[in-house]
């Protein structure tokens, strides 16, 4: 972390050049282990096989075919809490370093869509190659044994003495293990160095996220003004990158490995996405004449969909991680709420946020922070919930109550004296002069 703090200190460029470099290995390698892994061994069987009976003592069963031996409602869980929705969260860094790019109104739609097609596109290749390399007979279980994947099976541990050595090292580095095992002993190296190579690039591009958010949130007067220092030779804020190397470093601590990390800032994040749908139709209704270099078509449907979406994949990230993120984020705005009085105080003039209209059009987020962990300690037992709500009928519940949601919080908005004001003095964009990180980037 103290290695990307330079990169980004000494600016857009610097960073912006390695993280190219990174962009470039993070796509190239994917490509070369689905080939190689395909052209290598690739069994079409594995897609429609599957085992049922005895093995060694222990019957398994399965609902479902293939490779869902527990049928569709772990693959929900997973999407929340293994690492998928999190590949996929590097769309919003194009929005983030946006105002930096010569050609937002080009640059943005590109880098966002772009982003999750190319993303969808090698994850479901990656998948492919690796499900079709399965090898069941040098794992020493039956083929089409899926359920005996695991390390640690939901079966009694004195029946499971099956969990062989190739299993236990599939587990812990799949695709290097694949690839051990149809010989691509090189690659096998490659892997095991993206493993280091890959989460850094994340690292990289988050650590100038952060700075970017703390240096806005201080703009809106709702962290202290040392904040939005500006080092004029590199032009970054120096405090907030500071305070995000900090901040990230403690982070680590409460987590004893990457694999819970992803799960919780994946659903930390989403959380933040249910803002995004119902913002953009309440902005189109309360501030109609401001200027939009991109205006998303179809956003009435978009929106919603969008909406529903988040709320479910914050419900699949699962009981009781739901209950601990919503602590997390009321603990946060007890902190935001004391950094905003104590800034009031010492500006008396700052307009006062906290009045009846404001919190009457708010108050819907942190009810629904509060609904959305009612859901998931009620919602199903694979998910680690009661079962009160048994499948499926806990996504009806979700989705019923998303979109009930939805048009509480898109008619919950305000015309705002700010817009009032930006409309009124024509104040939407910044002057070149007013701007903090010039287009141009750092040095």
């Amino acid at each position: 972390m103290v290695f990307f703090f330079f990169l980004n200190y000494f600016g857009i460029r610097v960073m912006g050049k390695t993280n190219t470099g990174m962009t470039w290995w993070k796509l190239i390698l994917p490509l070369v282990t689905i080939l190689l892994l395909i052209s290598v061994r690739f069994d079409l069987a594995n897609f429609t096989s599957i085992f049922s009976g005895t093995f060694k003592g222990v019957s398994v069963t399965s609902s479902s075919s293939g490779f869902m031996p527990y049928g569709f409602a772990p693959v929900m869980s997973a999407v929340a809490t293994s690492g998928i929705v999190f590949s996929f969260l590097g769309f919003r860094q194009g929005l983030d370093y946006g105002g930096e790019s010569r050609t937002p109104q080009r640059s943005i739609p590109i880098a966002t869509i772009g982003s999750v097609l190319i993303g969808i596109l090698v994850y479901v290749l990656l998948q492919v190659a690796f499900i079709g390399a399965i090898n069941f007979h040098a794992l020493g279980i039956p083929n089409g044994a899926w359920a005996l994947l695991q390390s640690n099976p939901a079966f009694p541990s004195a029946n499971y003495n099956f969990a062989t050595a190739p299993i236990y090292y599939l587990n812990g580095a799949p695709f290097a293990s694949i690839a051990s095992s149809v010989g691509l002993v090189m690659l096998t190296y490659v892997l095991f160095a993206d493993a280091y190579v890959s989460p850094s690039g994340t690292l990289n591009v988050y650590l100038g996220t952060s700075m970017r958010t703390l240096y806005g949130t201080a703009a809106l007067g709702y962290l202290p003004s040392s904040m939005l220092k500006v080092d004029q030779k590199r032009r970054i804020p120096v405090m907030p990158l500071i305070v995000s190397l900090i901040v990230g470093i403690i982070f680590f601590a409460p987590f004893p490995s990457w694999y819970k990390l992803v799960g919780f800032i994946t659903s930390a994040t989403v959380f933040t996405y249910l803002i995004g749908g119902p913002a953009l139709r309440s902005l189109r209704r309360n501030a109609k004449e401001l200027k939009r270099p991109f205006k998303l078509p179809g956003s009435s449907i978009l929106a919603p969909l969008a909406f529903i979406g988040a709320s479910l994949v914050v419900y699949w990230s699962g009981w009781p991680l739901v209950g601990d993120l919503a602590i997390a984020i009321f603990i946060g705005l007890i902190v935001y709420v004391v950094f905003f009085l104590l800034k009031q105080k010492s500006d008396p003039t700052r307009q006062r946020i906290h009045t009846s209209e404001f919190i009457k059009s708010g108050i819907w987020v942190p009810v629904y922070i509060i609904v959305l962990s009612i859901e998931s300690f009620i919602g199903e037992t694979t998910l680690g919930g009661s079962n009160y709500v048994p499948y499926p009928w806990d996504l009806v519940m979700v989705i019923i109550v998303a979109i009930a949601f939805y048009f509480w919080a898109e008619h919950s908005g305000i015309r705002t004296q700010e817009i009032e004001e930006i409309v009124s003095l024509d104040s939407q964009y910044l002057t070149s002069d007013e701007e903090p990180f010039g287009s141009k980037g750092g040095a």
